[in-house]
């Protein structure tokens, strides 16, 4: 059975609108990379602690976070597909997950307990520190969707976030969203995760 949700490396081949920053599954949502250092080290996550030591994450750091999460996923018997880099926002590994075998309870508790343990403070981190960036080929068609719907844009616009200044209150989410899955398809990526 396919997972039913997302996982902050990126999308589970569903649609997923998350919103306030990396989703982690923290309790408290960071605003700063300091704040989630302090949380790393409340959590004893060493790993991520190592990461974010030097107030920063680099993209190598990201995805070795991603590397131990998609390895604990597969340790603890569920079955991974990595479909490649989410082209709107550049950097989140869109993932299938499987648990064949098992209940959905468990297998969510499973995929939860890995995303919170190996890579919710990474991931965090990288997107405090990093802009994100939709795919070249992708971004003309996004702005052209949305500039035809009459929404004005800013000229040095690269990313959903930049198209969204406002987050989830911004009052064109569903044209922009919808621009993005849209332009996202017709280049061949289905169901991708939006993360703002």
């Amino acid at each position: 059975m396919k997972s039913p949700r997302n996982v902050a490396v990126s999308a589970l081949a569903l649609v997923a609108l998350m919103l306030a920053g990396c989703a982690a599954q923290n309790s408290e949502s960071a605003t700063t990379i300091e704040q989630v250092l302090d949380q790393a080290r409340a959590a004893n996550d060493e790993a991520a602690v190592a990461a974010l030591s030097d107030l920063t994450v680099t993209r190598a750091e990201v995805d070795a976070a991603s590397d131990r999460m998609i390895a604990c996923l597969e340790q603890n018997g569920l079955r991974v597909v990595d479909n490649g880099v989410n082209p709107l926002d550049g950097w989140r590994h869109e993932l299938d997950i499987y648990w064949d075998g098992m209940s959905d309870s468990d297998g969510q508790r499973i995929s939860d307990e890995c995303q919170s343990k190996d890579y919710s403070f990474v991931s965090q981190g990288y997107y405090l520190m990093n802009e994100d960036q939709v795919d070249p080929a992708i971004l003309p068609d996004i702005l052209a969707c949305v500039q035809g719907k009459g929404v004005e844009i800013p000229d040095d616009a690269r990313s959903l976030r930049a198209l969204l200044p406002l987050g989830s209150e911004d009052p064109n989410l569903t044209v922009v969203t919808t621009c993005a899955q849209t332009a996202a398809a017709a280049h061949g990526f289905t169901a991708l995760s939006i993360v703002l």
